[in-house]
């Protein structure tokens, strides 16, 4: 199995999802990271504990999904990200294809002649190029964030995924998950080229959120080439005071994604 897999991913990173104790890891010979909702009690292999609905994939991966438990997981891990995938690895039994994947939205086909000792087949789903053109977003980038996070989100990949990933992703604008840092501590003395922030959700009023928000308008003013994006509207109101006490044009602190993709690709047209 790992030497078809190394066939069609070449030195692109694999990225196993559902990957269990790792076992595929501990045999595959390439780049290959494992993520797993799970840590597993003997891991054969280093184990990223992220659910594969939420993470964000590195640049120019292939994800594999080698006998997934029966859910909408696998679908739904490759319809989120249709626009950074253009294939993906399956291993599973013939009777399974339907209940995982469903080929309305892309190209299920047999790749080799490989079987496993249960039957298991590979599967090759192709993704057709997206219509629209996309870019990666270039530098470090860090979700700054609450650690009580939102409504209805369990964990931060999620939290990212849906408040910042998929909008900017809905505007033509990518993120390389090897370049991403999550954390919800302010990031003093770190480099990097763009803190999305969201601190305080509905808490207005929120003396640390206030001083954050002091404390990045001060970063931006001694960093003018990093930038800062505000992520939620209840935080925007916090960080529009900041400026406006602050007394300086900061060009590099946006009030939302909206206002930061507008800028951006204003340059992009520019350089």
């Amino acid at each position: 199995m790992c030497d078809a897999v190394k066939a069609i991913a070449g030195d692109r990173i694999v990225v196993d999802c559902g990957a269990g104790r790792g076992l595929f890891a501990s045999m595959y010979d390439g780049k290959v990271l494992s993520i797993d909702i799970h840590q597993p009690d003997e891991p054969l292999s280093f184990i990223i504990e992220k659910n594969a609905e939420h993470y964000c994939f590195p640049r120019n991966s292939i994800p594999i999904f080698i006998r997934p438990c029966h859910s909408n997981f696998v679908h739904n891990t490759i319809l989120k990200n249709r626009n950074k995938f253009d294939k993906a690895i399956y291993v599973s039994l013939p009777k399974n294809l339907d209940g995982d994947l469903d080929d309305r939205f892309y190209k299920i086909t047999q790749y080799s002649e490989w079987e496993g000792e249960e039957g298991e087949r590979i599967y090759l789903v192709e993704l057709n190029k997206p219509k629209e053109s996309f870019s990666y977003l270039p530098g470090k980038i860090i979700h700054f964030a609450d650690p009580m996070l939102s409504y209805l989100v369990e964990t931060q990949e999620q939290e990212f995924k849906e408040s910042v990933e998929s909008p900017l992703e809905d505007r033509g604008i990518l993120i390389d998950g090897l370049r991403l840092t999550l954390t919800d501590m302010y990031p003093r003395g770190e480099k990097y080229d763009y803190l999305f922030f969201d601190y305080g959700g509905m808490s207005i009023g929120n003396s640390l959120m206030e001083s954050l928000c002091r404390e990045i308008v001060k970063d931006a003013d001694m960093f003018p080439n990093r930038t800062y994006i505000v992520v939620s509207t209840f935080t925007s109101y916090a960080m529009k005071d900041a400026k406006e006490d602050f007394g300086k044009d900061l060009p590099n602190v946006f009030l939302s994604i909206g206002d930061f993709v507008t800028f951006y690709k204003r340059l992009n047209q520019l350089a």
